[in-house]
């Protein structure tokens, strides 16, 4: 018949202490131990005189002196404060009930059991709702304090931010504004002084359209306002644009200015443009297309879809058009058929690996003009990195005329081939014609000679020997004329040409005079050269010293020297020598020293002709007297397989 008391002092006494105690906090309890302490001594010393005095002393009023320390642990510990000091005080209040003592003891004990429980009902129930009220208060106060920390944190990471914004805008190269959406200037940089000079108090509170008036140049006004207006009107817009700007001086300076609009903190909206001076670039730009403009050579320019941009007079009037007729248009118009449709390949080719070079090495370019005709022309590309990608800029040049002038060279170098042949067979008809007949009166006049015997006077043997003499001179000289005339049309094979061992070759085929020697000094520098050409200088060099010696006895020396870019070889003698106003007239055609006329004058002429023709020369270096010295120059060449 008492489980109804268990039950009930389990519902308002157990349950609360466990949900409090044991079910997490959102905030941490607050540290009072002193406090604590004595509220635990009030909630017993109260609790245990009301209710464990003895029955019947008449302490019913004295009964809610424990609502003060239950409020206390309320108002001060919160719901866990609440619950354990009503816990403790219904424990005692139990306690002394049942021990017939304390305000109930007096009453038939299921009676005072059943008041208890009304009693300790009552003050639990005020307990818990006054600390649901403090708790609630407290959370409420936690979570403004919280809101308010966040709040002031904010402010000051939003004043950090625009001190760090300012900063770096006053300490920024270019020109940074902020406005509002009505146009108005909130804000400017130091920038707008370093570039135009103008104060930034003249500028701050001013609206944009008045700006606009007096700084912007009258080209440029409608698009700005155009375009500023767009920004504010929706959030996170962006506008970019070009324009003349006019400095302190009233000089047009170039800005290029980029703006966005944004959401103020006050829910408005506002937008930062930055202003940078591109003038240099801009006047860069001018002298590039005005150089462009200039150029004799046609100029295209061309993006990365092979679309023409830029069109100059000279190439304009190349392909026949007007140059608004070609901007906007594929570069593949101009090309000819036969590779137009190969063209954007190699012009893919060309953008992965972009380098300044000529188009179509080895092959022959051909355009195309408006009236459909093809024009030979040559082409460069040059490659220009730009924020907007790459470009090709193509110098193209109307090749028509040299065209036409190889074609006339080619065509001349045929018939000249042809002539020289002609002449090389002419040349051995003229030498077997003229000197088959003086062959034959050289052999007549021996004959008679030789028949004759004494029978001839005497003048009339030297008149016979005379004969024969000059006929073999213009055999000689036939030869040489002949020799001379083939140096230069002749072909002739290049190799590399051991000098030594033609020296030697050279040595061993001229009858020397018995006082005369040839000394060779060391090994001659090997060179490229046509080995006939190059025995025919020695043979003739030698041999003219052998000739002119002038002495019964002598030393031929020949030497040669690298001189880096050329060797230099040269022939000396310790013969009579040369008088020094010879010493040009001697490489002339028909000239000799001989007084006995039996030289042809050619040989060192052919010797002049070689040399030049190998991009060489001779000359003499010679005293009467002192010897002479022959020297001549071979550059150095490569050999080409």
């Amino acid at each position: 018949m008492w489980w109804w008391v268990g039950d009930g002092v389990g519902i308002l006494l157990i349950a609360p202490v466990l949900l409090s105690w044991f079910s997490p906090r959102s905030e941490e309890p607050s540290a009072r131990p002193l406090e604590a302490i004595l509220l635990s001594g009030l909630v017993l010393a109260t609790s245990a005189i009301i209710f464990l005095s003895r029955a019947g002393a008449h302490h019913d009023p004295l009964t809610f002196v424990v609502v003060p320390p239950l409020a206390w642990a309320a108002s001060r510990f919160g719901p866990r404060g609440a619950s354990l000091a009503a816990l403790v005080t219904a424990t005692i209040a139990i306690a002394g009930t049942l021990a017939i003592r304390g305000p109930f003891g007096g009453y038939p004990l299921q009676q005072g059991l059943l008041f208890l429980e009304v009693c300790i009902s009552v003050l639990s129930v005020m307990a818990f709702l006054l600390a649901a009220e403090v708790r609630e208060r407290e959370q409420i106060a936690w979570s403004l304090s919280v809101a308010l920390k966040g709040h002031a944190r904010t402010e000051q990471e939003l004043r950090h931010s625009e001190q760090r914004f300012r900063l770096l805008a006053d300490h920024a190269s270019d020109i940074i504004a902020e406005f509002d959406a009505e146009g108005k200037i909130l804000y400017v940089s130091r920038g707008l002084t370093a570039i135009l000079g103008h104060p930034i108090d003249a500028i701050v509170g001013q609206r944009l359209p008045d700006v606009f008036d007096n700084l912007i140049h009258p080209d440029d006004r409608e698009k700005l306002v155009l375009g500023f207006e767009s920004v504010t009107k929706t959030r996170n817009s962006t506008f970019r644009a070009l324009s003349r700007v006019r400095d302190v001086n009233g000089e047009w300076r170039w800005l290029e200015t980029r703006a966005q609009s944004f959401g103020a903190a006050d829910g408005t909206l506002h937008a930062v443009s930055v202003h940078r001076d591109v003038t240099e670039h801009e006047r860069a730009d001018a002298r590039f297309r005005l150089a462009v403009e200039a150029s004799p050579a046609g100029a295209l320019m061309i993006d990365a879809s092979g679309r023409i941009v830029l069109v100059n007079r000279a190439a304009a009037s190349l392909f026949g058009y007007e140059r608004e007729e070609l901007i906007g248009q594929s570069v593949e118009i101009l090309v000819a058929p036969a590779v137009r449709e190969k063209h954007p390949l190699f012009r893919t080719e060309f953008l992965w690996s972009p380098t300044t070079r000529a188009m179509g090495a080895g092959r022959d370019l051909y355009g195309v003009r408006k009236d459909g005709s093809e024009i030979p022309v040559e082409i460069g590309l040059n490659p220009i990195e730009t924020d907007e990608g790459v470009f090709v800029l193509s110098s193209i040049v109307d090749i028509t005329e040299r065209k036409r002038a190889e074609d006339e060279i080619r065509e001349k170098s045929m018939r000249l081939e042809r002539s020289n042949r002609e002449l090389d067979e002419f040349a051995h008809v003229v030498s077997h014609d003229l000197k088959a007949p003086l062959h034959g009166i050289a052999s007549l006049a021996a004959w008679i000679q030789e028949d004759s015997g004494s029978a001839l006077p005497e003048a009339s043997r030297g008149h016979f020997g005379m004969l024969i003499e000059r006929v073999m001179r213009m055999s000689a000289l036939i030869d040489g004329i002949l020799d001379y005339s083939r140096v230069g049309w002749v072909a002739h094979s290049l190799e590399w040409v051991d000098v030594t061992a033609i020296v030697r070759e050279v040595a061993d085929s001229l009858a020397l005079p018995s006082g005369v020697r040839i000394d060779i000094e060391s090994q001659l520098p090997e060179v490229v050269h046509d080995r006939a050409q190059l025995t025919q200088i020695f043979q003739n060099l030698i041999g003219n010293a052998i000739e002119h010696m002038g002495r019964p006895s002598g030393v031929i020396v020949v030497s040669g020297t690298d001189r880096g870019d050329h060797v230099e070889y040269a022939v000396s003698d310790d013969g009579i020598g040369i008088a020094p106003r010879h010493h040009e007239r001697i490489f002339k055609m028909f000239q000799s020293l001989r007084s006995d006329r039996k030289g042809t004058g050619i040989g060192l002429a052919v010797v002049k002709k070689i040399a030049e023709r190998r991009g060489g020369r001779v000359w003499v270096e010679s005293k009467l007297g002192e010897g002479t010295t022959f020297r001549f120059t071979v550059p150095k060449r490569k050999l080409l397989v």
